[in-house]
């Protein structure tokens, strides 16, 4: 449950009412946001009165609580925050729960920044976690309406599951049940969901032995721990420039597949599997390839790749990308080799967790 101090939110509206009520600001009523704009702005001079332009609070929550207990929050950020003339930068507040702003009404962008990250609270101290950003950033066109309360939510996806920080209760969901045990920290870990969309029947000649089309159109999730060798660059032409890292010591779990053949067949024949992690740029696009992790002999092989779109990396002063964390659209490929009858893939979505 998430619960949050709204005395400083309270207070503003309690202000704002009073303000619109008697047309002036009562005492202890100044900006209780402790910057940008004010209450009290004349709006309409030569009317007899004095009009109060209206505001309402955009609020922005720092802080949450799983369902179980678990308490996150968000440390380091910045949140840029603009409207109809209105522009701040906001430092999140050491130990603040929520941030709050009176604003005029109108349309907001939020745009979180710096260098944040998440925290988990265990057994009483605030521990880094590894986390991604999936939620939209900057958050746009937030209507803040006239004495009323707008969140801007910022969602992340964690090794245990989704984490967004806003207002109510929040449930932890568990898109990759297995990454909790498979990703430690300061491990490398790949998790996914996806559901597979095209079963091929016949494979160059050779007819489908059948064992995937049972998972058409069924949600399934896994996730990948591997130990990860330092990136190199490889000018390859034909690739663009690239940066690719070995991978071993794979261990691969899935969940979701009622009849229990991935989790319990096609998965641990995976362990131990080699393969590498690429990251390539063509000077336009980033593509990310997580290669094919197979059992030896190859008769079973999961092919981990990123979308159409590619994805969102930086590039270094020579044009390479710089490999990090991310979150992505992407497609995932179950094949069986030995013979090679069987092909499945489906769309997915990919999260990157590197150390």
């Amino acid at each position: 449950m998430f619960t949050a101090s709204r005395s400083s939110t309270s207070l503003a509206i309690r202000c704002l009412t009073a303000a619109l009520a008697l047309g002036a600001v009562l005492p202890g009523c100044a900006d209780p946001s402790g910057g940008g704009t004010g209450v009290g702005d004349p709006a309409g001079a030569g009317t007899g009165e004095t009009p109060v332009a209206a505001y309402g609070v955009l609020e922005i929550p720092l802080t949450a609580t799983s369902a179980n207990g678990d308490a996150y929050r968000l440390v380091g950020a910045q949140f840029d925050i603009t409207g109809p003339g209105y522009s701040e930068l906001v430092d999140d507040e050491p130990d603040s729960l929520v941030i709050a702003r009176s604003v005029p009404v109108g349309a907001y962008d939020v745009t979180l920044q710096g260098r944040y990250h998440l925290e988990k609270n265990i057994d009483g101290v605030w521990t880094t976690v590894p986390a991604v950003l999936i939620s939209p950033n900057p958050q746009t066109g937030l209507a803040v309406a006239s004495e009323q309360t707008t969140q801007a939510i910022f969602r992340f996806r964690t090794r245990e599951g989704l984490v967004e920080f806003a207002p109510g209760t929040l449930e932890i969901v568990l898109e990759v049940e297995p990454a909790g045990d498979l990703c430690g920290a300061g491990e490398a870990c790949l998790t996914g969901a996806f559901t597979v969309t095209q079963d091929l029947p016949v494979v160059n000649g050779v007819e489908s032995t059948g064992a995937f089309a049972h998972l058409v159109g069924q949600p399934v999730t896994f996730g990948v721990s591997f130990d990860l060798g330092p990136f190199v660059q490889d000018p390859a032409q034909i690739f663009g420039r690239c940066v690719r890292a070995a991978v071993s010591g794979t261990q691969v779990a899935f969940a979701g597949d009622e009849t229990g053949f991935l989790q319990d067949t096609f998965g641990p024949q995976l362990a131990g599997a080699v393969t590498q992690l690429s990251f390539c740029s063509d000077g336009i696009d980033v593509r990310f390839n997580a290669g094919n992790f197979a059992d030896v002999p190859s008769q079973w092989g999961l092919e981990i790749t990123d979308g159409p779109a590619g994805v969102d990396v930086p590039l270094d002063f020579a044009g390479y990308p710089v490999p990090q964390s991310l979150a992505t659209p992407g497609t995932v490929m179950l094949r069986k080799y030995d013979p090679f009858s069987d092909l499945a893939t489906g769309g997915a979505t990919l999260t990157l967790f590197l150390p």
